[in-house]
């Protein structure tokens, strides 16, 4: 049995609440088990459960049990429900998305991905134009039309995705294009008689016309992987296509990975695609009955865009012989006439899938009736859901129990709108494009007005933004004083014209064209994405966009930087132009950069679409705007129809309206009380809006079909003009605390200003990383490799040697050529002084760069617990494998242990916090062999007197507890929001200008 300690009384009280099917899945440890869990059964609990179940009843170590889940989200949930039930060991066991999985195997056995190790990641841009440079240069016909050379290349990339996803190869595409010929010649050509005798009939012309497309297509896919292997690139697909290849070709990595993991679980198993799926059978190949636990709900299989198999179950029981079958039928959630409902929108009464699509029996004793109401106009309908939603907060639902689910991105942002104007307190969950928002457009207006300083238009539309300040009437003046010999450009760079104008705040025009002329001289110069920052500060763009919209305008902001910084970082741009041109070659390609939408917290109803809604439940669910040009009867767009590439498993004709079918069964399953379905027959144009075809497939027995009010019941009085004010959002900003915790580099934040931790730690305001940070990036990445590979030759690299990794880890950075010439001369200079000191007394064995994660009990009721993260940078091991002190890199100026401390008259104690801080962690993470109270601050940069410095520290059980003390009273003040009382203070932090207390 293993020698963790786990808190087998969490995990007993929730075995005791299972119910008979749930135990079995639960107990049944050994050999493949698939179970169908339907929503709101369990599902989550029980793979957990499962896990802890494993560890307790076989000797498997925690890292021998991998479980695979479909998204992020669903491993963050899944490591959090373990931890109730196991402790610091949870997080010990491996959990990964698919993806997460295969990056963690090319970084264990990079010898077998030649492709990946050797190469990189091809950019959305360069697969684009990999793509255009394909179609121009050959005679295809149907993938370039002559009127628009680029209109197929968004969904010729996405299809070759969709194939890389389901594991065909351009010559597996070739074999099914061949049957597809076959198919063809067994056509009739022509019509035979009557009035269309001798004309080629549609059945045939629609079928070549596809195989056409699909030659077309094959030729590009075997051009476009032919490209990316002569350019040593690889596409994000390829990461899972090269596993496959890596686990068929070598019998060790395959081995290997087999006697890793005994226990395999894979979560969302409707979802997962045709290489995925290969994933797993490849690493449990080793047993004709593997430990292999799939779990999963066809009916919720709604990522078929994503390659997503319908067959998945049923192809799992073909595959493994004496599979554990078990279903889930009993739901804890909702009432049973919404089950009902729902499942005779999806019920089957013959074929393969009646097993799979069983009715769900409720649990819950409630037994409210959904309803179902008709309005004459979309005003009707969103004031009727206004009032609903009204009418629910005040009989006491709590405002986070209340979700609006509908179709499509637009809708979230529509109807989340209309709610805010009614001054309901709102969070849309919509992920978005950022080139199509406004703030990217005022963002890429002020890039345009620095990088071309005599376009009006740029600056026109730069003088319209709110953020400048400048009222109409002073525009008018400005943009009507514009003649030939006086251009605009001219105007706003002359103090005399513009007194000459009378305008009424000058001084605003004055700091913008100081702001654009102070960008411009750097620009070439300085890197080009810092400039960026400095340019959407400085302008006040940055300050509007945070007072506006605190959560998604800084997420929209972080994006275009991030964007920008991987510019400079991945292609080499170097110019403000090179980031300009950029972003609009990815609206040529109308390539989209998403940004999640804000997240969502207490006190805020959600706004969001049926996929976004997976997972979730909550008590009311409004449905509006069930028409059939959302839900059903729009037709998708596909220029391609892809032979077949599912498992022969018997299923077929699952199509477009079968795919809404089960997103819709999603939408009304996530109601624990109350589900309101509604739709308008007429919009604000007068267009008519037939009803969702779906709802005529719903049984009327489980349904109440509700009469539309004679009036407008929509109380004006609740309107409020223009946004609602915007206090600072202590409950957003508590719960992402409670998600992401402390560093020991974000709570000397905290502790040196709150708001500097709150806009720079969880905010994540835009701004620039420092040259001294980004020289420390590379000091550690150099000193990462160097020491490892000291202790193992006992050799240090030649200052020509050294010299070239330290290019190499600059090359990495984000750097202006100036910078990377000034850091690089600093790096070799200190570095080769510490590598000799280094070398004079080395550890025995050390492990670089460890990331730890673990919870920290306070004691208190307002926040039990807190999450603590942190990367070590060096841990030194003696000849016993005892762990003798952990060690911290500073790249700066060398202090005195006083300074260290905090002991002196103006020192903050942060670098011997920081060893407090790693103690702390180190001892929560419940590992015997990092139990250590050593820490050193090692200095790399060499004192004045050419001489480098370490201090080392043994903290002491009273500094640990007193560290707790001060991160729980943090963490209380974050989450009751008491911090807003503490006035920002600009010497301490530079985020001031962004605080609004009331």
């Amino acid at each position: 049995m293993m020698s963790q300690k786990l808190p087998l009384d969490n995990w007993q009280v929730a075995y005791d609440t299972l119910n008979s099917e749930q135990k079995l899945a639960v107990d049944a440890i050994d050999g493949p088990v698939m179970v169908i869990a339907g929503p709101g059964t369990g599902k989550t609990q029980i793979l957990t459960l499962r896990i802890a179940n494993i560890l307790r009843k076989t000797d498997t170590a925690p890292e021998s049990i991998l479980a695979l889940t479909f998204t992020e989200a669903g491993a963050v949930n899944m490591r959090e429900r373990l931890r109730s039930f196991l402790g610091p060991v949870a997080y010990q066991i491996p959990i990964y998305t698919f993806h997460a999985f295969c990056e963690h195997l090319i970084a264990s056995y990079p010898e077998y991905y030649e492709r990946i190790v050797g190469g990189r990641l091809a950019t959305d841009i360069e697969r684009a134009t990999l793509i255009e440079t394909i179609l121009d240069s050959g005679k295809f016909t149907c993938l370039r039309p002559t009127g628009n050379p680029i209109l197929h290349i968004p969904t010729i990339l996405s299809q070759i995705s969709t194939l890389k996803r389901e594991a065909v190869t351009p010559e597996v595409l070739r074999a099914l294009i061949a049957e597809q010929e076959v198919t063809l010649e067994n056509i009739e050509q022509f019509h035979l008689k009557g009035a269309h005798k001798g004309k080629v009939r549609g059945e045939y012309r629609e079928l070549r016309q596809v195989i056409d497309r699909n030659h077309e297509l094959l030729e590009v896919y075997r051009q476009y992987d032919a490209l990316l292997r002569t350019d040593h690139r690889y596409d994000y697909d390829d990461m899972i296509l090269e596993t496959i290849t890596a686990l068929e070709v070598s019998e060790d990595m395959l081995l290997a990975v087999e006697e890793q993991y005994q226990y395999v679980l894979a979560d969302e198993h409707q979802d997962v695609n045709g290489s995925q799926n290969r994933i797993l059978e490849l690493i449990t190949s080793f047993h004709p009955s593997p430990n292999l636990f799939v779990v999963g709900d066809e009916k919720q299989a709604i990522y078929r865009f994503q390659g997503a198999s319908l067959e998945n179950f049923l192809h799992f029981e073909h595959t493994y012989n004496k599979t554990t079958l078990v279903s889930l039928i009993q739901n804890y959630r909702s009432p049973q006439p919404v089950l009902d409902l729902a499942h005779s929108l999806i019920a089957v009464t013959e074929g393969p899938l009646m097993a799979l699509r069983v009715p769900l029996t409720a649990k819950s004793k409630d037994t409210s009736v959904p309803t179902l109401t008709t309005y004459g106009t979309t005003t009707k309908e969103e004031d009727a859901l206004v009032e609903g939603i009204k009418r629910e907060l005040k009989a006491g639902v709590s405002a986070s129990e209340v979700a609006v689910i509908v179709r499509t991105n637009r809708e979230v942002e529509n109807f989340a709108e209309r709610l805010r104007i009614a001054g309901i307190p709102v969070s849309a969950s919509a992920d978005r494009d950022v080139l199509t928002h406004p703030i990217t457009n005022s963002v890429l207006a002020l890039l345009e007005a620095v990088v071309y300083p005599t376009r009006t238009r740029a600056i026109t539309t730069v003088l319209h933004g709110g953020y400048i300040g400048i009222e109409r009437p002073d525009l008018v003046k400005l943009l009507s004083a514009q003649s030939y010999d006086r251009p605009l450009e001219s105007i706003l760079a002359s103090p005399e014209i513009l007194t000459e104008l009378g305008l009424g705040n000058a001084t605003s025009i004055t700091q913008l064209m100081d702001v654009l002329h102070e960008v411009a001289l750097g620009n070439g110069i300085i890197a080009p994405h810092r400039l960026l920052a400095t340019l959407v500060a400085k302008s006040g763009l940055r300050d509007h966009v945070v007072k506006e919209e605190p959560f998604f305008g800084i997420s929209l902001l972080r994006r275009l930087y991030d964007e920008g910084e991987a510019m400079v970082r991945r292609d080499g741009a170097s110019t403000l132009k090179d980031l300009l041109d950029t972003f609009e070659r990815y609206r040529r390609y109308n390539i989209g950069l998403s940004v999640a939408g804000a997240p969502a917290h207490q006190g805020e109803v959600r706004v969001l679409t049926a996929h976004k809604a997976k997972g979730l439940e909550f008590e009311v669910v409004f449905a509006p705007n069930l028409t059939d040009s959302v839900w059903g009867g729009k037709p998708r767009a596909s220029y391609f129809t892809l032979p077949s590439i599912r498992h022969d498993d018997g299923v077929s004709g699952a199509g477009a309206s079968d795919d809404d079918q089960r997103l819709f069964y999603v939408l009304m399953t996530r109601a624990k009380r109350a589900l309101y379905l509604s739709h308008a027959k007429v919009n604000t144009d007068g267009k008519e809006r037939p009803p969702s075809r779906l709802l005529a497939l719903l049984d009327s027995a489980f349904l109440v079909s509700a009469e539309e009010p004679a009036e407008s019941v929509f109380d004006p009085g609740g309107v409020i003009t223009g946004k609602p004010l915007v206090e600072f959002p202590t409950a957003s900003v508590a719960e992402l605390f409670l998600k992401r915790g402390f560093s020991a580099t974000s709570f000397n934040n905290y502790l040196k200003s709150p708001w500097t931790y709150i806009y720079q730690n969880l905010l994540r305001v835009p701004d620039a990383q420092s040259e001294s940070l980004l020289f420390g990036t590379a000091i550690h990445s150099v000193l990462e490799t160097v020491v490892a590979e000291y202790l193992r030759d006992r050799a240090l690299p030649s200052t020509t040697e050294l010299s070239a990794r330290i290019g190499q880890a600059l090359a990495r950075l984000p750097i202006s050529q100036t910078e990377f010439v000034r850091l690089h001369e600093k790096a070799l200079t200190s570095l080769v002084v510490y590598l000799e000191e280094f070398k004079k007394n080395p550890p025995v064995r050390i492990e670089s760069e460890l990331k730890l994660t673990a919870s920290m009990p306070t004691g208190s009721d307002i926040v039990p617990e807190v999450i603590l993260s942190g990367k070590l940078d060096r841990l030194d091991f003696d000849e016993h494998g005892t762990l003798v002190r952990v060690l911290d890199y500073k790249t700066g100026k060398s202090k005195s242990r006083g300074d260290i401390a905090g002991t002196t008259k103006n020192s903050e104690g942060n670098y011997k916090r920081q060893l407090v801080f790693y103690a702390l962690l180190l001892e929560l993470s419940g590992q015997e062999r990092l139990q250590c109270s050593t820490g050193t601050i090692s200095f790399v940069q060499p004192n004045t007197h050419g001489e480098v410095k370490e201090e080392t520290f043994v903290i002491t059980n009273e500094e640990i507890t007193e560290l707790r003390q001060q991160i729980s009273k943090a963490a209380e003040a974050i989450v009751l929001g008491t911090y807003v009382s503490i006035v920002c203070d600009p010497k301490k932090s530079s985020y001031c200008a962004l605080v609004t207390l009331k």
